[in-house]
């Protein structure tokens, strides 16, 4: 048995291991706020979701080429409780500590990857469809977190517009329901005046409406948790993503001053003979 700060121990684990790969997300903790504030539901249903959303983070890590070999997962799966607490508890090990250049290949193909329809490029290229073959590589990662940035922005407004839709969802049931209602008091208001066709057809049409109602708002339910489980996971990989351009920032910044350190040394170096 796996609990939710286990995956978080796992998931910061391979992120320190791979810092060049784009590890997926996890649910959020806080998001059982947000569904209960859109859903209005109890705890089972939010578990649940938790539940799905952590399976479906395992089958994205053990999909990825270079995540699904990692002796951290592999413990995560097949450790029983009590040896994967002391795995937990042993000084933190570098599965075969990658060189510094194929940490910056790492960082590169992984990002490339993911941001680009077109084939593969090089480490240091990216393209997104525009004539960028010339850019140079800090304006590529540039462009690379520009356009994370707004996926996120365009994601994170579409929740919003769907929030919106869905409350009018629970409006339109909440109307229904008054609706029914009425319609079934005056049925029986009639009714007592006559037991005729007229009295039992707006009982009948009251009932409908009732049963309409429970039908909108279990629909509203159903397209919250599905929205917020699909939208949330993609503002999560496009932070992600952000997170793993400012690795390839900062190894590209440490390899530009190695190479200016050793460009000064080779300079100096008839000098000193």
């Amino acid at each position: 048995v796996r609990r939710y700060n286990d995956f978080v121990w796992l998931r910061n684990q391979l992120l320190e291991q791979h810092p060049g790969v784009i590890v997926p997300p996890i649910p959020d903790k806080a998001i059982k706020g947000t569904l209960e504030k859109l859903v209005m539901m109890n705890a089972t249903p939010l578990l649940e979701y938790r539940q799905r959303a952590l399976r479906k983070f395992l089958v994205r890590v053990g999909a990825h080429p270079i995540l699904c070999t990692s002796d951290t997962l592999r413990g995560f799966l097949e450790l029983n409780e009590e040896e994967f607490n002391r795995r937990k508890e042993v000084p933190k090990k570098k599965e075969s500590a990658p060189t510094f250049g194929q940490r910056f290949k790492e960082l590169s193909f992984s990002v490339s990857k993911s941001l680009s329809a077109q084939p593969t490029p090089p480490p240091t290229t990216m393209s997104f469809g525009a004539e960028s073959a010339e850019a140079t590589p800090c304006e590529n990662w540039t462009e690379a977190n520009n356009y994370a940035d707004q996926l996120e922005r365009s994601l994170i407004l579409l929740r919003e517009r769907i929030e919106l839709l869905i409350r009018r969802r629970r409006e339109t049931s909440v109307a229904l329901l008054e609706f029914g209602k009425s319609f079934v008091k005056v049925g029986e208001i009639e009714s007592s005046y006559e037991d005729g066709a007229l009295p039992k057809a707006l009982v009948h049409v009251g009932h409908h409406s009732e049963h309409l109602s429970i039908v909108y708002q279990e629909q509203a339910d159903n397209e919250t948790i599905q929205v917020v489980e699909t939208i949330g996971y993609y503002v999560g990989l496009a932070n992600a993503i952000k997170d793993v351009i400012k690795r390839i920032q900062k190894i590209t910044l440490t390899r530009d001053t190695i190479e200016n350190s050793l460009r000064s040394l080779e300079e100096r170096r008839p000098k000193l003979h």
